[in-house]
């Protein structure tokens, strides 16, 4: 499934992203600038990016997302991170638990989630 970037009105200075029909209020990644884009190449070429992404209740994230060359995001998010990367997050509003978190990646994010088991 295509990478959606959209923002949202609670956090307008962040860029929220998703790869399902629909976000979950309360449980919305960004992309996360304070952490590097990660290019993967193969005999030169680029083949897709690791996404940082962060969950709304968190000050660090720590899940990446694949998104492949023909995704319709991909320029956009290396344009993205050109004009934003390095940048400090802003401290969350509230803390979620952990099994939150992680659910509502696999709920948002089901083939990156596939992936890293």
């Amino acid at each position: 499934m295509q990478t959606s970037i959209f923002k949202i009105a609670i956090h307008p200075k962040e860029l929220a992203v998703c790869k399902s029909d629909s976000h979950i209020v309360g449980g919305t990644f960004f992309l996360d600038f304070s952490r590097p884009l990660v290019i993967y190449r193969r005999l030169g070429f680029i083949r897709h990016l690791g996404v940082p992404v962060v969950h709304e209740s968190q000050q660090d994230g720590g899940f990446v997302i694949s998104v492949r060359k023909n995704d319709p995001n991909f320029s956009k998010i290396r344009r993205h991170w050109k004009e934003h990367y390095p940048s400090t997050r802003t401290a969350p509003s509230y803390e979620a638990d952990g099994r939150k978190i992680i659910s509502d990646f696999a709920e948002q994010f089901r083939p990156d989630a596939q992936e890293s088991d």
